[in-house]
């Protein structure tokens, strides 16, 4: 028997950049031919499926289509809501599917795979670790009675486990509040590949995202993809499979006591003398500037060397400041910069280098701007999606 893991989806990730927006779609239909060809029994989507809990038609549509491919070849799907795709109302996608017979919400319920006997139940994630809550008061008891001990047993669930978080800060749920005695724990939500054999427990996995979702994500993420589950004598094997779309240039450029002139000119350089065909190229830069602002590099010319070289796209990170005092007048080119100066005016001076990039990150999500016909509560739900994924939540 085997089965695919997999988690954070995100489909409908990349909203604003139209020459990423198809990728999240295309890893997820990569993984769907993947389920055919090697004749998976089923597939587990371990929360955020959706990068909001309101998608736009043509991501739903999509996602019907694969999913129907799925239930066509003999694949039942099932899935959990993540923190992306959750709604307070419960009135998510995923239930719409439910609904339509083209996945199983395994939220609170237990389930026996008609195709293996396998037993799976879930929990759905809930924003700002709220699903930490929901493992401490809920009682599992009414699931774990019914539960055949001798058949393989899977618990789904789309939380950080504190003993196994990477990230600092991040609401964490311990262990010891997640129900013992499964043979396989498919997780979600922490952005990053791992698996592990916890006693008492059981197998735990963490698959990461199906494509990567920022410009951090594919900066330091050099994989991304699923778990292959082979189930014997109901012991779980690992097999990794990667979802590569692109490869990823990064030009990491210190602008440390630099001008912007040089800045610029260290970028051109790099990229004429590199290989960018059909590649993901990252211009990143941050420091302390020894003269000029960051509004003064010419990213359009940069970029378009870039594209000469036939780069697939070119995304930048620019995070650029000017040693003086708070005292100091700021030459503002625009309201980006207004906003940048009043926060760093409001945090405190040892601590603007430490969350600069945040500060940049959150400016980022904030910005967009609403699509013509597009609803408030849709365009609601991405300014939430955007700020979310900033804060790592």
């Amino acid at each position: 028997m085997k089965f695919i893991h997999t988690s954070d989806v995100h489909l409908g990730t990349w909203n604003a950049h139209p020459d990423l927006r198809d990728f999240s779609l295309k890893a997820f239909e990569q993984l769907v031919n993947t389920a055919i060809n090697r004749q998976i029994d089923f597939i587990i989507i371990a929360g955020d499926f959706f990068d909001t809990s309101m998608p736009a038609v043509d991501i739903i549509r999509f996602a019907a289509a694969q999913l129907k491919r799925c239930k066509d070849a003999g694949i039942s799907v099932y899935a959990i809501a993540g923190s992306h795709d959750f709604s307070p109302t419960g009135k998510t996608m995923l239930s719409v599917f439910d609904s339509a017979g083209l996945l199983i919400n395994l939220h609170k319920k237990l389930i026996v795979d008609k195709k293996t006997q396998v037993q799976i139940t879930g929990i759905e994630g809930l924003r700002i670790g709220l699903d930490k809550k929901t493992f401490e008061e809920f009682d599992f008891s009414s699931i774990l009675e019914n539960i055949d001990k001798n058949k393989f047993k899977i618990f789904v669930m789309h939380t950080a486990i504190r003993e196994y978080c990477p990230i600092p800060m991040m609401e964490a749920t311990p262990i010891d509040t997640i129900p013992k005695g499964f043979d396989y724990y498919a997780t979600g939500h922490v952005h990053f590949i791992f698996d592990t054999f916890h006693e008492g427990w059981g197998q735990i996995a963490f698959p990461g995202s199906l494509f990567q979702v920022n410009f951090n994500e594919l900066e330091k993420h050099d994989k991304a993809g699923f778990y292959i589950v082979h189930v014997e004598n109901n012991k779980p094997t690992m097999e990794w499979v990667s979802v590569q779309l692109k490869k990823v240039f990064l030009v990491d450029i210190d602008g440390t006591d630099k001008s912007t002139t040089q800045i610029e000119s260290e970028f051109i350089e790099n990229i004429e003398n590199s290989n960018l065909e059909d590649k993901i190229v990252l211009l990143k830069t941050k420091g302390k500037l020894k003269s000029g602002k960051a509004s003064d590099i010419n990213f359009s010319l940069i970029t378009e060397k870039a594209i000469e070289k036939k780069a697939y796209c070119v995304k930048r990170s620019v995070h650029l400041t000017l040693e003086q005092t708070m005292e100091n007048k700021v030459d503002i080119t625009g309201m980006k910069d207004v906003e940048k100066e009043v926060l760093e005016k409001i945090i405190e001076k040892e601590s603007i280098e430490k969350y600069s990039e945040l500060i940049e990150q959150l400016l980022n999500a904030l910005k967009e701007e609403r699509l013509e016909n597009e609803k408030n509560n849709v365009y609601e739900e991405k300014i939430k999606s955007n700020v979310m994924k900033a804060l790592n939540i």
